[in-house]
């Protein structure tokens, strides 16, 4: 299916991060027992204090994909200074090893996708937004990576940037044996993390293809309340 893993992060007193759409469930750890609720205006999410909390999520072939989607909605902390990541795949990062994709917010609150072809730091392409996003409000992010034709894309609250990648990265996504995370970034093969995120993030998608701008649109608004959605395969899709 398209949807490929779905974590909309409304757990409360537990340390399972439900994969509502598969097996993939996630592991909360942190400076916290349990993660903190966030508020949204239609939905929930949790608060990540950017110094140690996160959800781990183990290798699957599921989280495979050699063409991707992202979507997300974040909500910067006021005191946001430096990069935080949002959701990726990745292990032993600063080796240059076992990376295939991450999202991230910069400490200039644009937003970077980066994807590699090789597992390696050598085979790395990315998007950076020209415009940043602002602190204090809930902001919807979709990042997404063509195979075929090696486009990167960005939108932000369901329209496109209009930003365009670096073309350094050519074909598939690299498969690897890379772990996910959300909310922060894994250094090494093992425990440790960095790159935490400073705020709060709610309902990780994952999908194996690109979306288009219409779906992507659709996503945003029904995600946010404004349009209950079509009945059609469309919405099926979007999960």
């Amino acid at each position: 299916m398209p949807l490929v893993a779905h974590w909309p992060l409304l757990e409360v007193g537990s340390t399972v991060v439900r994969d509502a759409r598969g097996p993939n469930d996630g592991v909360w750890a942190g400076t916290v027992a349990v993660p903190a609720p966030a508020a949204r205006p239609k939905g929930m999410g949790y608060l990540f204090n950017g110094t140690a909390d996160r959800v781990a999520i183990a290798d699957a072939a599921a989280l495979d994909v050699t063409s991707i989607t992202i979507a997300t909605w974040v909500k910067l902390d006021s005191a946001w200074a430096a990069a935080g990541q949002i959701f990726s795949k990745m292990d032993d990062y600063l080796d240059g090893q076992e990376f295939s994709y991450a999202l991230y917010v910069l400490s200039t609150k644009r937003i970077q996708f980066i994807a590699s072809d090789d597992g390696n730091v050598t085979g790395l392409g990315t998007i950076i937004s020209t415009t940043a996003i602002d602190v204090n409000v809930w902001t919807h992010l979709v990042a997404s990576y063509n195979e075929v034709d090696d486009v990167f894309k960005l939108y932000i609250n369901g329209v496109n940037t209009g930003d365009t990648g670096d073309g350094r990265v050519e074909g598939a996504i690299h498969i690897g044996t890379g772990r996910c995370a959300i909310g922060a970034r894994s250094d090494a093969e093992g425990a440790a993390y960095s790159t935490f995120f400073k705020g709060c993030i709610a309902d990780v998608r994952l999908y194996n293809h690109v979306l288009s701008a219409s779906e992507v649109r659709e996503l945003y608004e029904i995600s946010n309340g404004l349009t209950r959605g079509r009945r059609g395969e469309v919405y099926r899709r979007l999960g």
